[in-house]
C-alpha cells in the first residue's frame, strides 16, 4: 500500500511539472507571454453581441484569455486530480481494513474462507435437501397395549407417518397396519380406528367384533388388569347430539353390546379403582365399576367425584331435581351409601377438607363430619374453620357466626366434635377464651 501512494505522488508531480513545462515552450514560440494576450470572455458578452460582424474570429480571439488563467487552470487541474486520487486511496484502504476485520471474524467463529461463510449463512441461494426422518421405514411397538404374544406395532413410511396393526409373537401380522391407532383393552377386545371411525377387533385373531362405524370411544386401556373388560363407542348426529353404547365380552370372549343407549359415558378412575360415569337418554346419572357392575343407580341429575377417599371410600357429591324444578345436593359414597342428604341448597365438600363438610340451605350454613354426623345446625351466617398454636401444636376449631334478636352479630367456638366451647359472645370470639382446653382440641392438619 506504500508504494502505490509512493507512485501516485510521483504521477502528480510529473503531471504538475509538464503542464507548466508546456507553458514555457509556447512562450518561447509565440516570443512573448501567453498570459498577456489572453483574457476570459464573459458569456453574458457573448448573447448581446447577437451574433454580429463585431464579433469575428479575430476578435474574438484577441479579448479571449490571459496567459496567468491557463497556468492557473493547469495547477488546479492538478490539484483536484490530486484530491481525487487521494479520496480513492483512502476508500481502497478503508475497504482492505474491513475485509481484513471481515477475515478475523470468520476465523474466530471457525471458517477459513469468506466463500465457506457465504455458503452456509446465504441458505436462500441453496436447495436444502430433505431430511429423512429417524422412523421412516421402520416397524415398531406402538406401547399401545397386548394380549398374551400379540401387540400393537406402528409401521412408518418413507416420510416417518405411522400405521398401526398387530403382531404374533413371531413378528407375523395378524391385523395389518392400515389405522390410524390401535388400543388393546383385552384379550379379546381392541379399539382400532380406520378413515376416521372406529370399532372393535379381537387381537389374537384380528376378526371385527363391532364394525368401524362409531366416531369416538372409551376404554380402559390396562390389558394386565382383568376387571378391564368396557369399551364404549359414541356416535354424533348432525344436530351434535351424542349416542353411546357400552361392550363387555360374553362367555366366549367376543365383545357385545349391554344393548341400553346413553346420552355420554365417562371413564376414570376415583382413587380406589376404574369407574364410568354414564348419562341415560332420559337425563339420569349412574356409576359403574371397572367390571360393568351398577354402584349408584341412574337417579341423580348431577355426580362429582371428590377425589378424596375416606378409609379407602371414594365420595361424591350428588344433585338430584324436585318436581318444582329446584336442584338439591349431598354426597354420597361408591357403595351406595348416603352421607349427607340430598336436601341442601349447596354441599361444599373441599374447604374443610376432612374435618368436615359445609352445607347450606335457606341461606344458612352447618358442618358435617365426613362421616355424615351433624356438628353444627344449618342455621349459621357463615361458618368458619379456624386454628391458633397453644405452644405445642396448632389446635382447630370452628367460628360459628349469626344474629341475635336485636339484629346484633354474636359468635360461638364449637371444636370439630361439635362441642361447645364457648357461649355465644357479642362481635368476634376470641380464641384465648379456649387455650385452657387446648389439649382436648384436634390438632390442626390442612
Amino acid at each position: 500500500m506504500k508504494k502505490i501512494l509512493t507512485l501516485a505522488v510521483l504521477l502528480l508531480v510529473a503531471l504538475s511539472a509538464s503542464g507548466q513545462s508546456a507553458i514555457r515552450q509556447l512562450e518561447s514560440l509565440a516570443g512573448r507571454s501567453i498570459s498577456s494576450n489572453y483574457h476570459e470572455v464573459s458569456p453574458a458578452s457573448r448573447v448581446d453581441d447577437d451574433y454580429s460582424s463585431s464579433y469575428s474570429t479575430s476578435s474574438s480571439y484577441s479579448s479571449g484569455y490571459s496567459g496567468s488563467s491557463l497556468e492557473s487552470s493547469f495547477y488546479e487541474l492538478g490539484r483536484a486530480l490530486s484530491a481525487s486520487f487521494f479520496d480513492w486511496i483512502d476508500n481502497l484502504i478503508e475497504r482492505a481494513r474491513e475485509k481484513r476485520a471481515q477475515k478475523q471474524a470468520l476465523r474466530a467463529q471457525g471458517y477459513t474462507t469468506r466463500s465457506n461463510a457465504t455458503k452456509y449463512t446465504r441458505t436462500s441461494n441453496y436447495k436444502l435437501r430433505d431430511v429423512k426422518p429417524v422412523n421412516a421405514g421402520k416397524t415398531l411397538p406402538a406401547q399401545t397395549g397386548a394380549a398374551g404374544d400379540y401387540s400393537v406395532y406402528a409401521k412408518y413410511d418413507k416420510k416417518g407417518n405411522p400405521k398401526y396393526g398387530i403382531q404374533g409373537a413371531k413378528g407375523k401380522w395378524v391385523y395389518k397396519p392400515v389405522s390410524e391407532g390401535i388400543n388393546i383393552v383385552g384379550l379379546h377386545g381392541a379399539t382400532v380406528t380406520k378413515d376416521g371411525k372406529t370399532g372393535i377387533i379381537d387381537p389374537v385373531t384380528g376378526k371385527i367384533v363391532e364394525e368401524l362405524s362409531y366416531d369416538k370411544y372409551h376404554a380402559f386401556c390396562y390389558p394386565d388388569s382383568p376387571s378391564n373388560m368396557i369399551i364404549g363407542l359414541g356416535k354424533t348426529a348432525s344436530d351434535g347430539k351424542e349416542t353411546w353404547q357400552l361392550f363387555q365380552p360374553d362367555a366366549d370372549g367376543n365383545y357385545v353390546s349391554d344393548g341400553k343407549e346413553y346420552a355420554s359415558v365417562r371413564f376414570f378412575e376415583d382413587g380406589t379403582g376404574q369407574k364410568i360415569m354414564y348419562q341415560e337418554q332420559g337425563g339420569k346419572i349412574g356409576l359403574l365399576n371397572g367390571r360393568g357392575e351398577s354402584i349408584l343407580p341412574p337417579v341423580f341429575d348431577g355426580l362429582d367425584n371428590l377425589n378424596y377417599t375416606v378409609e379407602n371410600v371414594a365420595y361424591y357429591q350428588a344433585t338430584v331435581q324436585t318436581d318444582r324444578g329446584a336442584k338439591l345436593q349431598g354426597v354420597v359414597d361408591e357403595t351406595g351409601r348416603s352421607i349427607i342428604p340430598c336436601s341442601f341448597d349447596n354441599v361444599d365438600a373441599k374447604s374443610f377438607g376432612a374435618y368436615g363438610i359445609k352445607v347450606e340451605s335457606e341461606g344458612k350454613q352447618g358442618v358435617f363430619d365426613v362421616d355424615g354426623y351433624q356438628i353444627l345446625p344449618p342455621g349459621f351466617d357463615r361458618v368458619e374453620l379456624d386454628h391458633f398454636y397453644d405452644g405445642q401444636k396448632h389446635r382447630a376449631f370452628y367460628r360459628g357466626y349469626t344474629t341475635d334478636r336485636d339484629g346484633h352479630q354474636v359468635s360461638i367456638l364449637v371444636d370439630t366434635h361439635g362441642n361447645p366451647l364457648t357461649e355465644f359472645v357479642p362481635g368476634i370470639a376470641s380464641s384465648s377464651l379456649i387455650e385452657n382446653l387446648a389439649a382436648e382440641l384436634e390438632e390442626f392438619r390442612i
